[in-house]
């Protein structure tokens, strides 16, 4: 599936972008991956080769990822090429920084194809980044998608060595007995060995609630969700709605729900790509 563990970071060279990148080259310095460090050059030509040289200057003294970052540039006219390079290169997950520029409510029609259409991850980041030293974790999930838990093993080392602390909201219409939590629980726990959980099941208006709640406490760290899934529309609708309103700090990942990778996670594990720390 991956000939490389590889992600990619998607910068436009805004205040958001620039202060994302060091953020992010933080965050996964302990790890084996390489990075893919993306610009589309959409308006400013000569002012997009301007700062291009400025990060290259820049990227020369990450002496931590040294030999394991690229710079690769897309031209106007290669956006379409651009979409194909994500879905095809396999990347681990895909950052995306979002503008929140106030010039209106539309997150773009590059963002929304990325966000979209690109078959990885992505993780979203607002403009106003909120960094949480408690490590929280939201998962968003219909209960009827359990299995899509299956796919955070990928991330597990990453969630160990950081001392995450989950919490799994599932939607259900239905009421759900004690006995029946428990037993979702137990799944939920046999499915994340090793990592503190805990197990929320409500109601569609309830989690809407809850979440709307959350946000606004601002004490998670990411809000975690998957593609053919409730939570994936709902996050859509939300970005869209308060993108300018720079309500949202915290970051966003939607993981990609293929079939065929969460029976590679649930069934044949020694197989699949998992983020490996560095050997120090």
């Amino acid at each position: 599936m991956y000939e490389t563990n590889k992600v990619a970071f998607c910068t436009d060279f805004s205040p958001n972008a620039v202060s994302g990148l060091d953020s992010f080259l933080f965050s996964v310095w302990n790890y084996e991956l390489k990075i893919d460090i993306i610009h589309l050059i959409e308006d400013d030509e000569e002012e997009s080769l301007r700062q291009i040289g400025q990060l290259k200057k820049y990227l020369e003294h990450q002496v931590n990822h040294s030999g394991n970052i690229e710079l690769l540039i897309f031209k106007p006219d290669e956006k379409e090429k651009l979409f194909k390079h994500l879905n095809s290169e396999k990347y681990f997950y895909v950052e995306l920084g979002l503008l929140g520029n106030g010039k209106g409510e539309e997150l773009g029609a590059f963002f929304e194809k990325v966000y979209s259409s690109v078959d990885q991850d992505v993780i979203i980041v607002p403009p106003k980044r909120k960094e949480n030293i408690d490590n929280r974790m939201m998962f968003l999930l219909e209960k009827k998608h359990l299995d899509y838990l299956y796919l955070v093993r990928k991330y597990a080392n990453f969630l160990k060595f950081n001392y995450c602390r989950l919490t799994v909201l599932l939607l259900n219409s239905e009421k759900v007995e004690e006995n029946e939590i428990e037993k979702i629980r137990n799944e939920v726990v046999s499915i994340l060995p090793g990592l503190k959980v805990d197990v929320l099941i409500e109601s569609e208006d309830k989690c809407d609630k809850i979440l709307h709640k959350m946000i606004e406490e601002k004490k998670q760290s990411v809000y975690i969700l998957f593609s053919d899934d409730y939570f994936y529309d709902f996050s859509l609708k939300f970005l869209k709605s308060h993108l300018n309103k720079e309500e949202l700090e915290t970051p966003c990942l939607k993981m990609y729900a293929l079939p065929e990778r969460i029976d590679l996670y649930k069934n044949n594990l020694q197989l699949a790509p998992i983020v490996e720390l560095k050997e120090h």
